[in-house]
C-alpha cells in the first residue's frame, strides 16, 4: 500500500496489492482496485486476468468469461502475447464448463498465431485424453515435456495418455523421470500409485503410498490414502491402524471416525459403524457429513424412517449437501412417494442447477405423471438441460425418448432410445421402453427382441408387469 501511495501510476504495484487481497479472501477490495485499474489502462491484460480470476473465486464463471471477451473486443492497441494469453484462459474456462468445441476452436487459433505455445499444446493434450484419443494425447504432451522439461503437469498428462493406451510400463518410465526432477511431488507419486494398481503391482503401489506419507508424516490426507489402500485390499487391521493415527490428530479426528466407520461397514459390522459415528459426532461439532453417513447406515439396515430423519437433519445443517438431497429423493422414489421425490429434486436443483442427474430424474418423474401436456413440456426442457450438462448419457437419451413417446412422437422417441440402447444394451428399463415403442410402431421383431431383453433375469423395474403382459400376448 505504501508503494502504491508513493507511485500511484505503477500498475505492477497495484496488481500486487490486488493479488494479496484476493489470496487473503478480501475479494471485494481486490475487485475495487482491479476495476479502477481497468478504467485507467484498458489495454493492460494483467488487470483483466485478475478480474476474471476474482469472479472465478466468487463462482461467477460467466462473468469471468465475459471479462476476457471484453478484453479481446478492444482489438486496437492489444499486444499479440496478451491476446494469446486471453484466449488460453478462455479455453480453460470452456473446458471447465465442458464446452470442448469452443475450447478447441480457441486453442487452434492460439496455435496458428504461436505454434510452439506450450499452454495450448497442454490443453489440446487434455482434450484428447477426455475424448479417449491416447495416440494424439501422447504427441501433444510429449511436445510439452520436450520443449519444457520442467513442466510437471506435462509429464503427468503424458503418463495418463500412455495409461489410456494401456502402455503401463511407458507411463511408469515417464513418472519416474518426472520424479527425478521433483522428488518431493506427491502428485507424481499418486500417479505412480494409480499405474501400479492398474498393473496389479500391489507391493509397488504400497511403497509409493508410504513415500507420500514420508514426505509429510502429519498430512491426514496422505495417511487416509494409505489406510484406504489397505481397506481396498481387505487388510482391515492395517487400515484401522492408519485411521487411528488420524483420530489422534485434533485437526483430523472427525475424518478418522468417518474412515473407521467405513472400515466397519466394509466388514458388515454396521452396529459398530453406527457407534463409531455417534462417538465421532460427540467429539466434533454438529456435522452434516456425520449425520448423512448415519442416515446411509440406517438405510442399509432397512430403517427407512430413521434414515429420512437423519437426511433432513443433515440438510438443516448444510442445505447444499448433495448426497443427502439425492439419497432422500431416491428413498421417496423407491417408496413410491413421487410427489415428495419431485419436491426434493426441485429444491435440490434450485441450489445445484448444474446437476444433470437431478434434472434427468425430475424429468422422468414428470413424464410419468397423469398430467396435461404442460407437464411433458417441462419434462422435456429439464431432460434437454440434463443432456447439455452430460452430453451422450444413455440415461438422459432414454428420458428424452420416453418423453417424446408420451407426446406421441414415435419416430423421435425410437431414434433417441435406440442411441441409448447402443450404449447400455443390458439396461432393462431402456430395453422395455424401446420394445414398447417398436410394438406401437408395428415393428414386431424388434419389439419382441427388446421386450425379451427387458425381462431377462428377475430384476424389478417400473413397467415390468406391462412388459411381461405384452411379451406373453404377442411375442412369446
Amino acid at each position: 500500500n505504501r508503494l502504491v501511495e508513493a507511485d500511484p501510476e505503477n500498475d505492477k504495484n497495484r496488481m500486487a496489492v490486488a493479488v494479496l487481497l484476493m489470496k487473503s479472501g478480501e475479494l471485494d477490495q481486490s475487485l475495487e482496485i482491479v476495476e479502477k485499474g481497468i478504467e485507467r489502462s484498458r489495454e493492460n491484460y494483467g488487470y483483466f486476468a485478475l478480474l476474471s480470476e476474482i469472479y472465478l473465486k466468487k463462482s461467477k464463471v460467466k462473468k469471468a468469461e465475459n471479462v476476457l471477451w471484453e478484453f479481446l473486443s478492444e482489438k486496437e492497441g492489444l499486444a499479440l502475447p496478451d491476446i494469446i494469453k486471453a484466449k488460453v484462459s478462455l479455453s480453460k474456462l470452456f473446458l471447465l464448463q465442458k464446452r470442448s468445441d469452443e475450447a478447441e476452436d480457441l486453442i487452434d487459433q492460439v496455435l496458428e498465431d504461436d505454434p510452439k505455445n506450450i499452454d495450448a499444446h497442454y490443453l489440446k493434450g487434455r482434450m484428447y485424453l477426455v475424448s479417449g484419443d491416447g495416440t494424439q494425447a501422447v504427441s501433444k504432451f510429449r511436445t510439452v515435456t520436450q520443449e519444457h522439461p520442467e513442466h510437471l503437469e506435462g509429464y503427468i498428462g503424458l503418463a495418463n495418455a500412455h495409461v489410456l493406451n494401456k502402455d503401463y510400463d511407458l507411463a511408469l518410465d515417464v513418472l519416474k523421470n518426472a520424479l527425478e526432477k521433483a522428488p518431493n511431488s506427491a502428485k507424481i507419486l499418486k500417479g505412480m500409485v494409480r499405474v501400479n494398481v492398474l498393473k496389479k503391482d500391489v507391493t509397488a503401489a504400497e511403497e509409493n503410498l508410504k513415500q507420500i506419507v514420508s514426505l509429510d508424516p502429519y498430512n491426514i490426507g496422505s495417511i487416509a490414502g494409505l489406510g484406504d489402500f489397505y481397506l481396498s485390499m481387505n487388510r482391515y487391521e492395517e487400515a484401522m491402524n492408519q485411521y487411528q493415527l488420524i483420530k489422534k490428530s485434533k485437526k483430523g479426528a472427525a475424518l478418522g471416525y468417518l474412515k473407521t466407520a467405513q472400515a466397519f461397514t466394509r466388514q458388515n459390522k454396521v452396529d459398530d459403524a453406527i457407534d463409531e459415528l455417534k462417538t465421532g459426532s460427540e467429539k466434533a461439532e454438529k456435522s452434516s457429513v456425520f449425520i448423512t453417513s448415519l442416515g446411509q447406515l440406517y438405510l442399509r439396515q432397512g430403517k427407512i424412517q430413521e434414515a429420512i430423519v437423519k437426511f433432513k437433519e443433515a440438510l438443516a445443517i448444510d442445505p447444499k449437501n448433495r448426497l443427502a438431497w439425492l439419497t432422500l429423493a431416491n428413498i421417496y422414489e423407491r417408496t413410491q412417494d413421487q410427489e415428495l421425490a419431485m419436491d426434493v429434486y426441485r429444491k435440490f436443483l434450485a441450489l445445484h442447477p448444474d446437476s444433470w442427474s437431478a434434472a434427468n430424474n425430475l424429468a422422468f418423474l414428470l413424464s410419468e405423471q397423469e398430467q396435461p401436456e404442460s407437464s411433458l413440456q417441462e419434462a422435456l426442457i429439464l431432460a434437454q438441460k440434463a443432456e447439455s450438462l452430460n452430453p451422450g448419457s444413455p440415461l438422459v437419451l432414454d428420458t428424452i425418448g420416453w418423453i417424446y413417446y408420451k407426446q406421441g412422437d414415435l419416430s423421435k422417441a425410437e431414434h433417441k432410445i435406440a442411441q441409448a440402447i447402443k450404449k447400455m444394451p443390458d439396461n432393462r428399463v431402456i430395453s422395455y421402453h424401446l420394445g414398447l415403442i417398436c410394438h406401437d410402431m408395428g415393428k414386431g421383431l424388434d419389439a419382441g427382441v427388446n421386450l425379451k431383453n427387458a425381462l431377462a433375469g428377475n430384476n424389478e423395474f417400473p413397467g415390468r408387469k406391462h412388459a411381461l403382459k405384452l411379451y406373453d400376448k404377442y411375442y412369446k
